[in-house]
């Protein structure tokens, strides 16, 4: 993963994990991967301005509408409807194996030694990863989205000061998750309708550069980013080498 990085400019360095989580258990930890490029952001935020461009462009947005066949009768349509993708792509006779999953948040602290300097950590080995939020710490693991004691239990063996008895709050949300956690963009099986979706977790990062090469897609030109890996078909396409 480093090599693949740093070919595409990216200071990547191996520190020790404690030189940046000093509270962190790392004796069994075999290697890191840390940019110092690397930001943390507020996806609302995000969101926010891009609604903004969007209505100065001209898009017209219908909050609360049902989107049924009837609804979507135009010359391109775009399925980006997250965890309800799959089901607005039925009603188009579009099949989208987009499974909704429900993730829970954990929030602990405050903590004086957590500081805003303090990375996203991702634990690799157990999928568990925290980040830093007004000096307090937001924990995202697998397991019963419901359930602190699962993740306190992970806590005390990587970060032991952060594993009290009771989270400060807690919330859950869903990710839109695809059979190989790689979004499905492109064109479908039926003309005229595209999909965006599926994202897996990962769509507030890659969806600026994503919405780009679909414009330009569907405008018949080429896009600035080779997203062809992502087409919404490729489960098919592998099911037929397979059988070959």
């Amino acid at each position: 993963r480093a090599h693949f990085q740093r070919a595409q400019g990216l200071p990547i360095e191996h520190p020790a994990p404690r030189s940046l989580v000093p509270e962190l258990a790392d004796g069994d930890v075999l290697a890191s991967n840390y940019c110092a490029l690397d930001g943390v952001y507020l996806p609302p935020l995000v969101l926010g301005c891009l609604i903004e461009e969007a209505s100065a462009a001209g898009v017209e947005f219908r909050y609360g509408a049902e989107a049924g066949p009837d609804d979507l009768a135009a010359e391109a349509v775009v399925l980006c409807a997250g965890i309800w993708s799959g089901r607005v792509g039925a009603g188009l006779g579009v099949d989208l194996a987009v499974t909704p999953v429900e993730r829970g948040i954990f929030q602990v602290g405050p903590f004086d030694w957590l500081s805003p300097d303090t990375p996203v950590t991702l634990d690799a080995g157990s999928g568990y990863h925290f980040r830093e939020r007004a000096g307090r710490l937001l924990v995202i693991g697998p397991g019963d989205p419901h359930e602190w004691d699962h993740h306190r239990e992970w806590l005390a063996r990587r970060l032991p000061p952060a594993a009290v008895t009771n989270p400060e709050a807690a919330w859950t949300g869903f990710y839109e998750v695809t059979f190989d956690h790689h979004p499905l963009v492109g064109r479908t099986g039926r003309d005229g309708v595209w999909a965006m979706c599926g994202f897996s977790g990962h769509g507030v990062m890659q969806a600026p550069a994503v919405a780009a090469s679909l414009a330009a897609m569907l405008l018949g030109e080429s896009p600035p980013l080779d997203i062809s890996a992502l087409d919404p078909l490729r489960r098919e396409a592998l099911v037929d080498r397979t059988q070959l």
